[in-house]
């Protein structure tokens, strides 16, 4: 797992080593949705790229609210099997 952020209106990702979450329930359980869709769609899915984008599944989220960003690495060792 890497984790990694950067402050608004800025573009410089720097790599951290704890976050903290902080949810109302329902928000929770959106993020617990969420994830659950992205592990779905990245069995499906190999590209070394692709990811996903909280802000595009929620109905919750809104301008200006942070977003959170998946990336799912490939499985190189069951690729090559």
């Amino acid at each position: 797992m890497f984790l990694s952020g950067r402050e608004r209106e800025k573009e410089d990702w720097v790599e951290l080593d704890e976050i903290v979450l902080n949810f109302q329930q329902k928000e929770l359980d959106q993020v617990i949705k969420f994830l659950q869709n992205v592990r779905e769609q990245a069995t499906e899915c190999r590209e070394a790229e692709e990811h996903w984008h909280y802000r595009d599944d929620s109905d919750l989220w809104s301008e200006g609210q942070p977003d959170l960003i998946v990336f799912v690495e490939p499985d190189l060792e069951a690729n090559m099997k």
